[in-house]
Formats: structure tokens, sequence, C-alpha cells
């Protein structure tokens, strides 16, 4: 039983760029070998192939129609070396740059700073630039690397990273709820004045009943939300990381008993890349390692 003769890859990729540079001798200098070299391996090429790839004159060098299909596969081929190397490349690289991050203003002032302590110590040829907003940032119109995210996120154009979860729960001030005592918690939700976050927010009971709230007051601050119901105007709607320091105070209180009024997740954003430079990369490294500082449990 014969065997066919084999074929070196490196003779596969010496042919792409022949078809490349339309060109042995200009093939030959891209690859650092002689002009005969190059004739040689390509005959032992089509010799192995059982076809002729190249039609030769000596003014003009043309693919055959079997050269023009093969050489459609080996440029893939190529390509996904280049990727490869490129890959290994960028992974050995150091973080070095200016790395622009965004992220919620609570967030970023109470969860963000122990990551990127970690990472400036780690990495200090960068710089980063923290950005905190509650606005949504579009990440490549303003420039933005990486984004914390804390939300349903339903935008196919970026990767994402879950670094965990968190946890809302409906409160007021203890005076305010007494005020309207003889409303059970759900009736008071439903009914009262309330302080929300964002525009248009509606609000689910535990019991499946969905409440668009009463809202006198809208206002794109957490902190100040707190700050708000703390002081009377209403009912609100808030993360864990602010309203619990302020029951342990008195100054709010949980209703419904505590249960959690909506769970969030917590998501490193990023625009989705095959090859992320090595300052992104080693980010959300650092954020995945610090992954508690980002859950809040009930």
């Amino acid at each position: 039983m014969s065997t066919a003769p084999s074929i070196s890859p490196a003779d596969m990729l010496l042919f792409v760029d022949v078809v490349r540079e339309a060109s042995f001798t200009a093939a030959a200098k891209r690859q650092g070998i002689s002009k005969q070299a190059v004739s040689e391996r390509i005959g032992r090429l089509e010799a192995a192939l059982g076809v002729r790839l190249l039609q030769r004159t000596t003014r003009r060098l043309n693919t055959t129609d079997a050269g023009e299909r093969y050489y459609s596969e080996c440029v893939v081929i190529a390509a996904r070396i280049e990727e490869a190397n490129a890959a290994m490349q960028t992974e050995q690289a150091e973080p070095i740059g200016l790395l622009r991050v965004s992220a919620p203003v609570l967030y970023g002032r109470a969860r963000m700073m122990n990551a990127v302590r970690t990472y400036t110590q780690r990495y200090p040829k960068v710089q980063v630039d923290l950005r905190l907003t509650d606005r949504l940032v579009n990440l490549v119109e303003e420039g933005v690397d990486l984004a914390l995210r804390v939300s349903d996120l339903n935008d196919g154009s970026l990767s994402v990273r879950r670094l965990g979860g968190v946890a809302s729960y409906f409160v007021a001030s203890p005076k305010l709820r007494a005020a309207h005592a003889q409303q059970n918690d759900a009736q008071f939700i439903s009914t009262a004045p309330a302080i929300t976050f964002r525009e248009g927010e509606i609000w689910d009971l535990p019991t499946g009943a969905k409440v668009k709230p009463n809202t006198v007051l809208n206002v794109n601050d957490l902190a100040s939300v707190a700050a708000a119901a703390a002081a009377g105007i209403g009912v609100a709607r808030l993360p864990g990381i602010v309203c619990k320091p302020m029951v342990a105070q008195a100054e709010l209180q949980l209703l419904l008993q505590g249960q959690v009024a909506v769970r969030f997740s917590t998501y490193a954003a990023y625009v989705s890349k095959k090859q992320l430079a090595p300052k992104i990369r080693c980010f959300i490294d650092v954020l995945v390692e610090h992954r508690l500082d980002f859950v809040e449990t009930p």
C-alpha cells in the first residue's frame, strides 16, 4: 500500500506568501530564503498534491483554478496561525498605558478601590482613569476599556464576566411608615409617596404584583435616594450596601420583613475582541480575584 507524500505546513504558508506577493522573488525576500528555494518548495508542494497550483510566465504569476481553491483554504490556516502567535505574544506582554474604567458611583466608591489598589501595585506601568457615573456609558463611542455594570445586560456587542450578585430592598423612614400603620407593607409600597432612581421604574412585589410607584422625587444618585427616604419623603428601593447600615442606625426600616425586592448581577463588561490588550485582560483578572467585593447577600 503506497503512502501519500507528506505536505509541510511551512510549504502551505510559503504558497500563501507567493500568491499574496504574486512573485517568487518577493516571497523569497519575505521568508528570508533564496528564490531557487521557493521554486523548489512550491514544485514539491504541487507534486505532493498532484495538481498545478500556479501558472508561471516570464512576466506574470497566476493561480490555476485548483490553486485559487487551495489558496482560499491555506489563507484561513495562515490567519489562524497568526492569531495564535499574536495571542501568545499578547499574553506575554506587560500591561502598560492608560486604562479607562467606568463604574456606578456607589460601587465605584465603596467596592472598586481594593481591586484598583491591587492592580496598580501589580502593574505600575498602567495609569487607571476611573470614571464614576450612573449613566450607561457607551464603551466604543467614549473610548472606555471596561465598565462595571450592575444590571441585566442585553447588549450583544459586549463580552462580560460575572462578578457577583446584589440584592435591593424596600425601605422607608420609621416615622413615615408609622403614619400609614393602617396599611400592610404591600399596600404602603403601592400607594405611599415614592423616591425612584430612574424614571419609569416598575416595582415587583413578592406576591408577583407589579407596582408603578407614586413618584414624588426621582434622583439619579443612590446615596441621595437613601437620604431622601431617611428624611421621610417617601418609600424607596435600595441596594443592601446602601440601606443596611441605615437600618442598623434606625434611620430606615426594612419593609416586607426584609424580603428581597429585586436581585441584580454585577458584571465586568468590555468590547468583544479576539485579543484583549494585556492592560484590560489583567484588570478583569484582578476583578475576578476581588469578586467577593461585588457580592451583596441578603
